[in-house]
């Protein structure tokens, strides 16, 4: 795995197969490695999303699952895994001769928040900070907002306060 890793974050809306698509085919694989996405369209017929050419499209394949990666085919396919933690969180392990490095991909839907005041998936994405390995990239759309990440102008969320107090805490 090179030193550097570029990674492309994107929720699509449920619309990569129409209105993202020239975005993804735009994405050179050659320094494009990861694009980790959310809200990725089903399609119903093929049981599957649209993946640009020369990515490996890594997902459970379900109209319910919210999260997806596609690999470009530049990283040797011994040298990664996902694992799925129901359908808003996926964690992507790499490889390399002297490196780990685990991406957590993230969707927390609007309004499904609980009363506690959290995010939704959070215990899956408990479960995939757990079993992480070296290096962690926590990513996605999470769907709860803070100046911190959206500006000065940005109304805080309790989510999002949520959100920073564990991540800190976790260091």
């Amino acid at each position: 795995m090179n030193s550097k890793l570029a990674i492309v974050q994107y929720n699509c809306g449920n619309a990569n197969h129409d209105k993202a698509r020239p975005l993804f085919d735009s994405l050179d694989p050659a320094r494009h490695l990861i694009i980790a996405v959310q809200e990725p369209f089903f399609r119903g017929r093929q049981g599957d999303t649209y993946c640009p050419r020369n990515y490996t499209l890594t997902y459970e394949a379900s109209p319910n699952t919210k999260v997806c990666f596609m690999v470009s085919r530049e990283i040797d396919a011994a040298c990664w895994s996902r694992k799925q933690y129901g359908p808003d969180v996926a964690a992507l392990r790499l490889r390399g001769e002297e490196h780990e490095l685990t991406i957590i991909n993230v969707y927390n839907p609007r309004g499904r928040r609980n009363a506690n005041v959290e995010i939704q998936a959070w215990k899956q994405i408990d479960k995939a900070l757990q079993d992480a390995a070296g290096e962690i990239i926590l990513l996605g759309d999470f769907n709860c907002h803070h100046p911190r990440w959206g500006g000065p102008t940005v109304a805080t969320e309790p989510e999002a306060e949520r959100l920073l107090r564990v991540l800190w805490d976790a260091g």
